[in-house]
């Protein structure tokens, strides 16, 4: 499968294809990409120290 993803948000987002972290791509804010997969499409938002921030619960 072929997926755009475009990033609107305020960090990176790391895109990783067929659970394999070696298939990842990182996507700036402001950005669009072309993915391309077998099956899955991992994403996830990192801040500027390459972390995953932790979610915001209210």
């Amino acid at each position: 499968m072929k997926v755009s993803v475009y990033n609107d948000g305020e960090y990176t987002i790391r895109a990783i294809t067929d659970r394999n972290a070696g298939n990842a791509t990182e996507i700036e804010s402001g950005e669009e990409t072309i993915i391309e997969a077998e099956g899955v499409i991992e994403l996830q938002e990192i801040d500027g120290n390459g972390d995953t921030p932790e979610p915001e619960h209210s």
